[in-house]
């Protein structure tokens, strides 16, 4: 069943609230044919074993999270149970871009991480925190209220083989609750080719193959069990879905569940949350993505986005248009990757030696890296 959104005038200026809750992701396994195609980090072959079976089975993965809501600004905090290296993954939407960190448990973790900025308010899907199934539950509503065209930004991020970064749109369904804060309350995002990213970091695509030639739904979101509060309704529940064509799809109803995130609010509190940004003693290994030049990266330590015609962000501009050329892009692909991997999540290599789940994680998002890396025809 689809859904049409409705166009509802909120205006709900001066809101705020916080919700508290769990996530539960569980992931499918992956095929045993493509299990070789793994590649181990250094320091992690004693996990091998471990590791192949894990992603051969069922994941299953559990959280916590924090949502401080005010006037169309967010943060949440995701805090993953029983994880030995990570504390918390936030995302934090200042009104204009997202900033993306992570932080480690002591003794691992230091006054420096690595950090992603790109411009808002649509959070991306990323398999550790999962805060963009959280947004859509309850800090959406100013999003889908400017929709008018059917069109909504993916969580899916498009990565080129030269190292660009790519949000793009996909045709979207969706219901909004009648009651305020109008939180959407179903959400269809429907597949209707195959984009990718060229090596000029400009967006292009192909059709998708029969049976598929006139589009499927690849995610879905439910929410359930609406709550009042203060004459706020927000739901108790919802399940974010991501769904792909089975192997060997020859109807269109032929869809495989790749994973599912069913979250749930044990806490809502509704008054002006107090949103702060990371301490000032963190210092953030920041990758923007608010300019052209793929990997352009500095550091800041007071979480505040600088402006991209700062000396800050033009100076790393500079300096990235200095290493990274054409050539260099197209025949250097593989170390451009390994630099990206270094630079961005340099505090994660340790934690991959010590946590083998997390490199079950990590394969997962290479391999929907690869996939839009190289269309399928």
């Amino acid at each position: 069943m689809l859904f049409l959104g409705l166009a509802l005038e909120s205006n709900l200026f001066g809101v705020g609230y916080t919700v508290e809750g769990t996530l539960t992701y569980e992931a499918t396994p992956v095929p045993m044919d493509q299990v070789g195609e793994i590649s181990l980090p250094p320091g992690s072959e004693a996990h091998r074993a471990e590791i192949l079976a894990a992603l051969t089975n069922p994941v299953t993965k559990r959280s916590t999270f924090v949502l401080r809501y005010s006037d169309c600004k967010w943060k949440i905090d995701v805090h993953p149970i029983a994880d030995p290296s990570f504390d918390v993954y936030t995302d934090d939407y200042d009104g204009t871009n997202i900033l993306y960190f992570f932080t480690l448990l002591p003794p691992k973790d230091t006054n420096q991480t690595g950090a992603v900025l790109e411009p808002g308010p649509v959070p991306r899907e990323y398999s550790a925190g999962f805060a963009n199934c959280v947004w859509l539950a309850y800090a959406s509503e100013c999003y889908f209220e400017q929709i008018k065209d059917g069109l909504a930004v993916s969580p899916q991020v498009l990565t080129s083989k030269s190292g660009h970064e790519r949000r793009f749109k996909m045709p979207v369904e969706f219901i909004k609750s009648s009651l305020p804060p109008f939180l959407p309350q179903a959400v269809n995002y429907i597949r209707t080719n195959s984009p990718y990213v060229l090596p000029s970091g400009e967006l292009d695509g192909i059709n998708l193959a029969p049976p598929f030639e006139n589009g499927y739904t690849n995610y879905t979101f439910r929410a359930s069990g609406l709550t009042n509060m203060q004459g706020l309704a927000f739901p108790r529940s919802f399940v974010f879905e991501s769904i792909a064509p089975a192997r060997g799809a020859k109807l269109p109803s032929d869809l495989r569940l790749v994973w599912r995130l069913v979250g749930a609010a044990t806490n809502i509190i509704v008054e002006e949350p107090k949103i702060t940004h990371p301490q000032q003693d963190r210092r953030l290994v920041v990758e923007d993505l608010r300019v052209p030049l793929p990997v352009v990266m500095y550091a800041m330590t007071n979480g505040i986005a600088p402006d991209t015609n700062s000396p800050l962000v033009r100076n790393a501009e500079r300096m990235a248009a200095l290493q990274i050329s054409s050539d260099y892009l197209a025949k250097k692909d593989s170390a451009t990757k390994r630099e990206r991997t270094r630079s961005l999540y340099g505090v994660l290599v340790i934690a991959i030696a010590l946590s083998p789940a997390l490199v079950v994680f990590m394969f997962r998002k290479k391999q929907k890296q690869n996939k839009t890396d190289t269309p399928n025809i």
